[in-house]
């Protein structure tokens, strides 16, 4: 075979490589709205799908998303040698990947199934738009979720105030605990639809708003509130009831939070459904109840703060100072990102550092918070958002990140309180479709192509002091497949020209203004 004849092989090698990653892909089909960015719209017979495809030796594959439009546009890129002068300017960024250098591993990415997120998806009324919902979140065709949290009973995100035992009186014995219409019929149909298109285990977490009225201070859901010392026992018994009653229902727990917003019930923020605690009683409830409760009938983990950034201080380091054996109740933490952009994380390193075997969780999220409009259609404003946090979170030891609702309606509910917010998925059920934001493409650049057990690697800009912000945000993994994945944003409104090292091999290529790009290579 002569050189010419080689040639064109391998261009004919190549197309039919480039054409096979995208056989299985299928576009958004997109709708724009004024000075915003695209949403991909999907009903019963059209949703976008994208796969991720394990890159051949010598090749890389490079996925796109942007305020522009794109939309995990994907493309194939080759290697050069190192001793190749790629084309390049002084503006050129160069980041080198180091493999050899590890920090933690992943466990995985996701949302919340709460009564709302679970009500919408039922209100698409075709059951193919209820599974293509399901399947962009959890199938190997979507963003590839392995986690979702769930509220023990009502949370906000409800259409009334309950628990699962709002039985009045000094009944301590939970004899009429049962799971309510909203998990039978909502939340656990829902998330065992995800169990069921995932590829990989679906790890649970449960958060408790508020337990039963009669077991607090002023026996109301909301407002100042406290836990009544004789129901200390009692509301251990009931999160163990909730996991055993889950796990009957064939969805195993993975791990439950001390409960959400605990700052909430002792200061007064919002009108939510909410408990409130003392130093001392929650350093005696954890340590002397809940604790011992879960771990003798149970191997469910435990997470402590679940609070914002800025209460770590008051939940970790106050309590555990007061309190012997405290921090020996925990396997992990759970932080929710609010106010996290004016929050500094040094606060969290400072706070744990004598606890290095707490794995970090980040909760909760979500934008459009107490704002006009609720939900945002096409905001990449609120993208950006998502993903400058999770660049944050992931390149300071977190292990997971789980966004709030995982749908909501047209106008950020339903909610009890009216606190109406945004969400990656919008439903509109009058037209049984839905839109995906740019918020469930932020999410997904990470959660699609960072399996669980992936484990961070060391990259960074040689021209830059470590302690300096990074050129470009960046964070890198090298997965259980044996491939690096690198994940990229350019925030500027400009190009960018990007070098990626390494050993000995490189790649080039051009990130566009506003563009989240994610590029899996094989560890030669």
């Amino acid at each position: 075979m002569d050189v010419a004849n080689i040639y064109i092989f391998l261009i004919a090698l190549l197309i039919s490589y480039i054409t096979a990653v995208n056989a299985e892909d299928m576009p958004c089909s997109p709708k724009r709205f004024p000075n915003r960015s695209v949403v991909c719209v999907c009903n019963s017979s059209y949703c976008d799908k994208i796969t991720r495809e394990i890159p051949e030796c010598g090749y890389a594959i490079n996925y796109a998303s942007s305020e522009g439009g794109l939309r995990f546009k994907k493309t194939v890129l080759r290697f050069e040698s190192c001793d190749t002068e790629p084309l390049q300017s002084s503006d050129t960024i160069t980041l080198v990947i180091n493999p050899s250098v590890t920090h933690q591993s992943i466990e995985g990415f996701g949302g919340a199934v709460t009564d709302s997120a679970a009500m919408n998806w039922k209100r698409l009324s075709d059951s193919k738009a209820q599974q293509h919902l399901i399947n962009s979140y959890c199938g190997s065709s979507g963003i590839q979720y392995n986690m979702i949290r769930v509220p023990m009973g009502a949370s906000d995100f409800s259409t009334r105030l309950y628990t699962y035992d709002d039985l009045q009186g000094n009944d301590t014995t939970l004899k009429n605990f049962a799971l309510q219409p909203e998990d039978v019929y909502y939340k656990i149909p829902m998330i065992k639809a995800c169990m069921k298109a995932a590829k990989t285990t679906v790890k649970v977490i449960g958060s408790c708003w508020s337990p039963p009225t009669r077991m607090k201070t002023t026996h109301k859901f909301t407002g100042l509130t406290r836990l009544l010392d004789e129901f200390y026992q009692p509301f251990a018994n009931y999160y163990l009831k909730f996991v055993q009653e889950y796990n009957k229902a064939k969805v195993p727990i993975w791990a439950v939070t001390t409960g959400n917003e605990p700052l909430n019930g002792i200061a007064g923020f919002g009108g939510l459904n909410d408990l409130g605690w003392t130093i001392s009683g929650m350093c005696k409830w954890v340590r002397d109840y809940l604790s011992p409760t879960l771990r003798n009938n149970s191997d469910v983990k435990i997470l402590a703060v679940d609070d914002q950034r800025f209460t770590i201080p008051l939940w970790i380091t106050m309590v555990a100072r007061q309190c012997a054996g405290y921090m020996k109740a925990f396997d992990g933490v759970g932080l929710h990102y609010y106010f996290d952009e004016t929050v500094p994380v040094s606060i969290i390193h400072e706070s744990l550092k004598d606890y290095p075997n707490l794995f970090l969780i980040n909760t909760e999220a979500c934008t459009g918070v107490q704002t006009t409009p609720s939900v945002d259609l096409g905001s990449w404003d609120r993208a950006e958002t998502y993903i400058r946090n999770m660049f944050e979170d992931l390149n300071n030891k977190f292990v997971a990140w789980v966004d709030w609702n995982m749908c909501l309606s047209m106008t950020g509910g339903p909610n009890w309180e009216n606190n109406f917010v945004d969400s990656p998925i919008i439903v509109n059920a009058e037209k049984n479709e839905f839109y995906k934001q740019p918020m469930f493409y932020a999410i997904g650049h990470f959660s699609k192509f960072i399996p669980r057990h992936s484990v961070r690697i060391d990259v960074r800009d040689p021209s830059k002091c470590p302690e300096a912000p990074p050129s470009i945000l960046n964070v890198a993994f090298k997965t259980p497949q044996n491939t690096i994945v690198v994940v990229i944003y350019n925030r500027e409104n400009m190009t960018k020209s990007v070098i990626l090292k390494l050993g000995n091999r490189q790649i080039s290529l051009d990130v566009g203004p506003k563009t989240i790009i994610t590029v899996e290579m094989h560890n030669e």
